[in-house]
């Protein structure tokens, strides 16, 4: 008998090296898991030992009377040893042959990634069935906060009816609810329904910055910032006709630093050719600063600027080039169409050029602008212009508080789903001066809020 010790990666490598060098009669003796492969002791068995059908050794005759034939004797020790186990508990090993051991390997394998496939499955269900409660308890948080509001407003309605409707007509501009808040902590207990209203809309117009003056008329350069079609553009061409009209052609230049995009410059070039004045585009051989040192000669340079993406590298570029050059206004396009959370985002984009006023565009088809002052009023940056249509020039006119807030108002919008929004809003501006006491039993503590 001849017994050798094998070292392999793996226990298919090793039969593999066992059956080259022992043939396919040999036996496996026992076999263990190494650091970095497994150990397999085989044996070959010579030719006149072989195992009997009772699976102990015999030899010579003996083991050949127990079979018809040598090749029925190897048939039956290789099923006698198919049936003995790989490994006992210690992890030693008893004789297997290596197709036995390497359908073991197999069968262990497939296990394993049966296994595998359960308990991923089981995450993954777990996963669907968390996020089913999280989304019944937003549901039942979301219901809960409505009811809450809509107790919190019944009495507050109910408690101080005259704040309560100024509110209401406040919501109804768009007017946020931390700027309601402030306007009816302006109010007087003794008002009544009418004179709380033209005091809360007078305390509104007061708050609106503006520069009341049309800055475009006394020359200078300025640069138009804001999102695409806020109407940048739209704006450039209704001043620059203004001022042609006024003073000539010759005093104008148009500039733009979008050379980003496929034909973004041809409206500025169209109004270019229309109005007669020079145009001139920024780009990779003619920078900012050069080309407004070559039109230093104009009285008026309007500059329209690319609307990109605020995570672009092209617009932090744009802007730090305005930043560099000081004799630039910076005029941040609003268009009063856009939502609140939009309006923010373009503020907090452009507001790193230094801003020195804005325009409000698109009044002509807004649904409320009430959003609009809010944010002009929290960021104490004047409205210089508001636009309201697309002809050119007559839709633009220097900006007055009192006429945006008469604006606002006659935009003012009465429905279901602003009703649900007054009172979600109201809530939440309100939700820290409510005690449980107070909502339960009517107490005025919404009332001294809105009073003092």
């Amino acid at each position: 008998m001849k017994v050798k010790r094998y070292l392999a990666p793996d226990m298919r490598r090793a039969l593999a090296q066992i059956r080259e060098e022992m043939g396919e009669d040999a036996v496996m003796l026992s076999n263990r898991s190494l650091e970095g492969g497994v150990e397999v002791v085989a044996a070959s068995l010579p030719g006149d030992i072989s195992f009997s059908s009772s699976g102990s050794l015999g030899s010579g005759s003996a083991a050949r009377s127990t079979r018809p034939g040598n090749a029925t004797a190897k048939a039956a020790s290789a099923s006698a040893q198919a049936e003995k186990p790989v490994a006992t508990p210690r992890g030693t090993s008893k004789p297997v042959p290596p197709s036995a051991a390497q359908a073991l390997a197999e069968q262990q394998a497939n296990e394993q990634a049966q296994a595998l496939r359960q308990e991923r499955e089981r995450v993954a269900q777990e996963g669907r069935e968390m996020h089913r409660m999280r989304s019944e308890l937003n549901g039942i948080r979301r219901l809960l906060e409505q009811r809450l509001s809509g107790m919190a407003w019944e009495q507050f309605s109910r408690r101080t009816p005259v704040q309560a409707g100024v509110w209401e007509r406040l919501n109804a501009m768009g007017v946020p609810a931390g700027l309601s808040k402030s306007l009816l902590e302006t109010l007087r207990p003794e008002m009544n329904t009418a004179e709380a209203w033209r005091f809360a809309i007078a305390a509104l117009a007061r708050q609106v910055p503006v520069l009341g003056t049309d800055i475009a008329a006394r020359g200078g350069i300025f640069a138009f910032l804001g999102p695409t079609g806020v109407g940048k553009t739209t704006t450039i061409g209704k001043l620059a006709t203004r001022y042609v009209l006024e003073h000539g052609p010759e005093a104008v230049a148009l500039v733009t630093t979008d050379s980003f995009r496929v034909a973004a410059h041809e409206q500025l070039r169209t109004f270019g050719r229309i109005l007669g004045v020079t145009v001139r585009v920024v780009d990779e051989t003619h920078s900012l600063p050069e080309i407004l040192a070559s039109l230093r000669h104009k009285s008026l340079v309007l500059i329209d600027t690319a609307g990109l993406n605020a995570k672009d590298p092209s617009l932090q570029f744009q802007l730090q080039t305005l930043r560099n050059c000081p004799e630039v206004q910076n005029i941040l396009v609003m268009a009063c169409t856009s939502q609140a959370s939009v309006l923010a985002t373009a503020y907090r984009t452009y507001a790193p050029a230094g801003l020195s006023a804005c325009v409000l565009s698109k009044l002509d088809e807004a649904g409320t602008i009430g959003e609009a002052l809010s944010l002009v009023i929290e960021n104490s940056l004047p409205v210089v212009y508001e636009t309201h249509g697309q002809n050119i020039p007559n839709d633009i006119k220097v900006a007055q508080a009192h006429n945006l807030v008469s604006k606002a108002v006659a935009l003012s919008v009465h429905s279901d789903e602003e009703s649900e929004r007054l009172m979600m809003e109201f809530g939440n501006a309100y939700g820290n001066d409510l005690t449980p006491q107070e909502t339960q039993m009517g107490h005025s503590g919404i009332a001294r809020g809105a009073t003092r």
